[in-house]
């Protein structure tokens, strides 16, 4: 199940980052399986039908995106603030 939903959006131009978090409790219709949670759309269909459904959902048009498992990170305290590390290495 996807606990976490997380989408960026890269400037190239100015050199920013914008990022946003659903709430994976979300309200959404989900291909196939009528109205239910957006974290649903993960266990039911993985990565593809949670891309569907956040861009159809959203009116959004996201074509890439990265998986990671709690596995491949490590939690760092830092000025009291939790900060995720990615410690695994990533294939393509």
């Amino acid at each position: 199940m996807c606990f976490r939903i997380m989408i960026a959006s890269i400037n190239q131009v100015d050199k920013t980052i914008k990022l946003i978090s659903i709430p994976r409790d979300t309200y959404v219709s989900v291909a196939g399986h009528g109205k239910t949670k957006i974290n649903h759309a993960y266990a039911y269909g993985k990565e593809q039908l949670a891309l569907k459904t956040i861009n159809s959902n959203f009116g959004l048009n996201i074509s890439e995106y990265v998986t990671i498992n709690f596995k491949g990170l490590i939690m760092i305290k830092l000025f009291n603030t939790f900060v995720w590390k990615i410690v695994a290495n990533m294939l393509y």
